[in-house]
């Protein structure tokens, strides 16, 4: 079944994989979760490692019949994969590097096919007679995608009779963009039925990617914290926020203090928070400092019994074993004294 698509069809499936076309390339094709080739299995474990990596996996466009169908059935696989993990990180970054991808790929295409595209994104556009404007979209259209971005501040658009008017580069990113709203909508997909192999390769993932963010982090350290003398409940929230979950007003609070009481810096804090999703540096480094006595008032670290208040204490915590621990940084700070005497 699969000769009878072109390699020209081939390759702009691989490209943009999220068309009707590559779907109806892997519908046509005997394609079973139970029996993937492993060079299927290896492009979608590698682009969705790199994009948790927050780096971009950008597949060459060859003329290879083979290896243009393993790229094509990688991408449903890896929305497998990214679903799995359950995170809205993975959501976000394989979004992102996709709609980088589409970006890139649409620079370099005429434009009927940027047209076409836009088609598939759902994107209703008018073509203008005017120098300089590629096509145009209704405002309410515009105003849909907000990534947070100055490119979409409508200050900074050409607005007329409704329409916002944009150039060829404007027109291709906000196409990019709306397919990347549109697939982290599509997160998570049901995985109900996916084979149990699947589910491993995924959590192998998952695996991977946080020894990479500790690994970076701790790269980016130079105060001498050290995370194995955490508390459990510590423990759970800086594993948590290295993971992309997105902590609770009352976890980030908790976390940030006693990084403070312990001796972190207010920027590598900041820092930490970075890999939380909707990260906004200004906003984090406002907090973060008012935190560290910015404001006038430095605010101490939570003891065990607020943590158990703000319902942050787990089972496993010092506190409850009957152990004479009351602060998390007391905990902390004897435990790293005690390896400290045997060293």
């Amino acid at each position: 079944m699969f000769a009878v698509f072109s390699t020209k069809e081939l390759s702009f499936a691989q490209k943009y994989p999220f068309t009707s076309l590559a779907k109806k390339i892997i519908r046509e094709t005997d394609f079973s979760l139970e029996e993937i080739p492993e060079s299927v299995v290896s492009r979608a474990k590698l682009s969705v490692l790199t994009s948790l990596q927050g780096k971009q996996y950008s597949p060459k466009v060859v003329n290879s019949a083979s290896i243009l169908r393993d790229e094509i059935f990688a991408f449903p696989v890896a929305k497998i994969f990214v679903s799995i993990t359950n995170t809205e990180t993975a959501f976000r970054r394989f979004s992102k590097m996709v709609s980088k991808n589409v970006f890139s790929y649409l620079e370099k295409e005429p434009p009927e096919t940027v047209f076409e595209i836009a088609k598939e994104a759902g994107v209703k556009f008018s073509l203008e007679n005017a120098p300089e404007i590629f096509a145009s979209v209704s405002l309410p259209a515009f105003l849909s995608i907000d990534f947070g971005s100055g490119f979409f501040k409508l200050v900074n658009q050409k607005v007329e009779g409704g329409k916002v008017l944009l150039s060829k580069n404007e027109f291709i990113r906000f196409v990019s963009l709306k397919i990347e709203k549109q697939l982290l909508e599509s997160f998570p997909i049901d995985v109900s039925g996916v084979p149990k192999n699947l589910k491993s390769i995924a959590k192998e993932i998952s695996a991977l990617a946080f020894e990479s963010k500790k690994a970076e982090f701790k790269d980016l350290q130079v105060s001498g914290v050290h995370p194995e003398f955490f508390p459990p409940c510590i423990e759970k929230l800086y594993t948590d926020i290295l993971g992309g979950r997105n902590l609770s007003h009352m976890e980030r609070f908790a976390l940030a203090t006693f990084m403070l009481s312990i001796g972190m810096p207010v920027e590598e804090v900041i820092t930490l928070y970075s890999f939380t999703p909707n990260f906004d540096r200004k906003i984090t480094a406002y907090q973060v400092t008012r935190l560290a006595g910015k404001g006038g008032t430095k605010y101490s670290a939570a003891s065990c019994s607020k943590m158990a208040e703000y319902k942050l204490r787990l089972p496993l915590c010092p506190c409850i074993e009957g152990r004479m621990v009351r602060h998390p940084v007391q905990f902390y700070k004897e435990s790293f004294a005690k390896k400290q005497a045997l060293a």
